[in-house]
């Protein structure tokens, strides 16, 4: 009985011992498994990162590509803009030219039919009637004092229909060169369609990750009160977006640097107000509207970073750019936007169309300046 017992809490005590004791580790992976895994992760990341350095590439392939033809296509707008010009004008003088001719083909025709009344009147007549030889003599008196006056009338008038005829021709040719240019600018607008479309292609994943930020900027932007509110409340968002290692990487080398120069219009066109000058509601300009043609092209004056892009206020559609030395653009008034936010873009490549006049007023774009949020006259940088 007393052995029972003992051997019992013998058996106990090892059962409880061996409870005790934690399982065996699972045997661990060979050593080339995991050499095999850290080379095919390396392998990965190799790829991912030549596919990145691949894209980079292809954009700014293309925003070379389309910042030439954007070019192009601007010399051909303001070529046009000035044929445009010489045909009004031309258009102008060939009718006064007629106007003018006009007048005096009936003073021309009375001094013919003076003329032939006299030829016409037989010598024989003023033998029957002195009181008409009287009367004959009189006349061509008066014609012979101002035969030099119909002379000089007459070379005028020989002087302006060859006048306008060259007019004519010159108006012909006119209008030929800008069927042409407009056919030209076609074509380059249609192939800078196809290069855009490709780089928003390339875009589509930045886009995908900006989604969420653009919605955010959406936000901010119905919540700002004015240009200035909508920049500082960007500028701290984009503070808290630095906390991303590889977007601030991008950033320091877009924004760093002294503060840009050679400024570009966005638009080719006419000023209609100036910095400083009066608007149309009678309120002191913060920056330059230029008139210019619906659909006009219209590009990045500076190089920067896409801030924000859509609708704001009574401005309409507008994109915000960012540039270096403190300064933000403000391009407002387009009908069509071609870029996103996040967006890096070099001087004069497209991001977008100008839209139609508003109220019955012809196009035109409102471009703003500004430097740590207060606006600044763009001649400064031009």
């Amino acid at each position: 009985m007393h052995k029972a017992l003992l051997l019992s809490i013998f058996l106990l005590s090892i059962g409880a011992a061996y409870a005790e004791t934690p399982p065996a580790p699972p045997a661990a992976k060979p050593l080339d498994n995991l050499k095999k895994e850290e080379k095919d992760l390396s392998q990965k990341k190799e790829k991912l990162e030549g596919e990145a350095e691949k894209q980079e590439k292809e954009i700014a392939s293309l925003q070379k590509k389309a910042t030439s033809l954007a070019d192009n296509i601007r010399k051909q707008e303001k070529e046009l803009e000035n044929l445009s010009v010489k045909v009004a004008t031309l258009q102008k003088t060939k009718n006064d030219l007629e106007t003018s001719l006009y007048d005096k083909r009936g003073q021309l025709t009375a001094l013919t039919g003076v003329f032939y009344q006299l030829r016409m009147n037989p010598p024989e007549i003023y033998l029957l009637n002195p009181q008409a030889m009287k009367d004959n003599t009189v006349k061509y008196a008066a014609l012979h004092s101002v035969m030099p006056v119909i002379q000089n009338e007459a070379e005028t008038t020989r002087r302006q229909i060859a006048e306008l005829q060259q007019v004519e021709l010159a108006m012909a040719q006119a209008i030929k060169e800008a069927k042409d240019r407009q056919n030209t600018l076609g074509k380059d607008q249609k192939e800078l369609g196809k290069i855009v479309d490709e780089r928003q292609q390339s875009l589509k994943s930045t886009k995908k990750s900006l989604g969420q930020y653009s919605e955010k900027l959406s936000a901010i932007a119905r919540e700002a009160k004015n240009l200035e509110d909508l920049i500082a409340k960007i500028d701290a968002e984009n503070r808290k977006k630095q906390a991303q290692a590889a977007s601030s990487k991008v950033k320091k080398a877009v924004l760093s640097g002294p503060a840009p120069k050679n400024l570009r219009l966005p638009v080719s066109g006419q000023i209609t107000t100036g910095f400083g000058q009066q608007d149309s509601i009678g309120a002191k300009s913060e920056g330059i509207r230029i008139r210019a043609a619906a659909g006009a092209l219209v590009t990045a004056p500076l190089k920067g970073t896409v801030k924000y892009t859509g609708n704001f206020r009574s401005y309409g559609k507008i994109i915000l750019i960012e540039h270096a030395g403190g300064y933000h653009s403000l391009v407002a008034g387009l009908g069509k936007i071609d870029t996103v936010a996040g967006q890096q873009v070099t001087a004069g490549e497209p991001v977008g169309t100008l839209g139609t006049g508003q109220d019955g007023s012809p196009p035109s774009l409102y471009y703003e300046l500004r430097q740590q949020g207060e606006p600044v006259n763009p001649a400064k940088l031009l």
